[in-house]
């Protein structure tokens, strides 16, 4: 064999060789070509579900995004409710979380219309409706709400008037409309107010007026065979056995008002001189300040200490938190003595007290701490928010 002959079978030798790791080298190709295409297309295919799915997600949303809560409870679809009161608003006086009026009445929604119940809680002790009022003014209601309930009256007797706690009252229902004109209100008839009076009377005229069911736990507890004793423990703040009178009579206004297709009504109209209370202003800036700690509140134990504030407002309410170991403040309007406020109370939470109304032209509040001694303590403290106003 010649030279010439051996390098041809070495040509063709590599040749071939080449043309082996081509063809492999295509079948690899070809082959990660297809996983990874049929990679791609798993990828957009879950992107595609996933599209599918947030877009029907949103058009569900849309759908319900008008409905009222009986049209969702119908359907089996969460709730929002918002509970807006005193103690017994609170529940306090049950002995365990599970006892509780508004879990009682959430738990039975639940297992009645497939719905879950979020609770937004705005209850403080001891509280009046001007607290109340307060308190929505103040709070960022992020989220839709489907129905308010409103607990009140019990401590509105004695401290402000029927005709406040009317315009207070009221304009707490028609805040509550301007963040959801489809949003649906029971009010709470509490049963400590015992017997009818002009407080209830009030609340009667306005839901009549507004188109709500009211829930009138004076009555059921009237007519309970348990008696009044024994659904109470201190007279006042109902017990367990109470407490679930209270869900059950919220549990029948739903039903009722499921059973006949209630509408929710917009009404125009006032009964009482809410308008006036459109506006809220909290003031924390005052003229001058002589002996308060300021760092988000004002707090003082000196006696002497003054705050100064100036308005021109029609309204004037003091914000302050009360404090187990709580002073007294004296306020006055324009120098003149209008009341002394004690902060003292076992729990620590705020409190809104009315002291000046139907004001015009310019006006000088002054707040002075008193005193800070109590039954057992004399190093007390006074703590303001500021000054409330329409």
């Amino acid at each position: 064999m010649s030279i010439n002959s051996g390098k041809n079978i070495n040509t063709k030798l590599i040749c071939i060789i080449i043309s082996i790791i081509m063809i492999l080298a295509t079948i690899v190709l070809v082959i990660f070509g297809n996983i990874s295409n049929k990679r791609r297309q798993k990828e957009l295919a879950t992107i595609r579900e996933s599209y599918i799915a947030e877009r029907k997600a949103e058009k569900e949303k849309e759908r319900i995004e008008n409905y009222n809560v009986y049209e969702k409870l119908k359907e089996g679809k969460n709730i929002n409710v918002i509970i807006i009161g005193d103690g017994i608003g609170a529940s306090r006086g049950a002995t365990t979380e599970s006892s509780k009026w508004y879990n009682v009445f959430a738990d039975n929604i639940n297992k009645k219309y497939k719905s879950s119940v979020t609770t937004t809680m705005l209850n403080g002790e001891n509280a009046t409706v001007i607290r109340g009022w307060v308190e929505l003014n103040r709070t960022d209601l992020s989220k839709k709400q489907d129905l308010a309930i409103i607990c009140f009256g019990e401590n509105d007797n004695g401290r402000i008037t029927s005709n406040q706690f009317a315009m207070f009252y009221e304009s707490l229902i028609r805040k509550l409309k301007k963040h959801n004109p489809n949003i649906d209100i029971i009010p709470i008839i509490e049963s400590s107010i015992r017997k009818d009076n002009t407080y209830t009377q009030v609340i009667k005229k306005l839901c009549g007026h507004y188109g709500f069911a009211y829930a009138d736990a004076i009555t059921a507890f009237k007519n309970s065979q348990e008696g009044y004793g024994n659904l109470t423990d201190d007279g006042i703040l109902p017990n367990d056995k109470g407490y679930s009178y209270y869900a059950k009579l919220l549990e029948e206004c739903i039903s009722k008002n499921l059973s006949e297709n209630k509408k929710i009504e917009n009404v125009e109209t006032t009964l009482y001189q809410c308008n006036k209370l459109d506006n809220f202003n909290l003031n924390t800036s005052p003229k001058s300040n002589n002996g308060f700690d300021e760092k988000d509140i004002f707090s003082s134990s000196t006696v002497g200490s003054t705050l100064v504030f100036e308005s021109y407002k029609d309204t004037l309410i003091a914000y302050y938190t009360t404090d187990p170991k709580g002073g007294k403040i004296k306020v006055y309007v324009d120098n003149e003595l209008v009341k002394e406020i004690d902060t003292y109370l076992s729990l620590s939470v705020t409190k809104s007290e009315i002291i000046a109304e139907n004001l015009t032209g310019n006006h000088e509040v002054k707040f002075e701490v008193s005193s800070v001694k109590g039954y057992n303590y004399d190093d007390g403290i006074v703590i303001l928010n500021g000054l409330v106003s329409n």
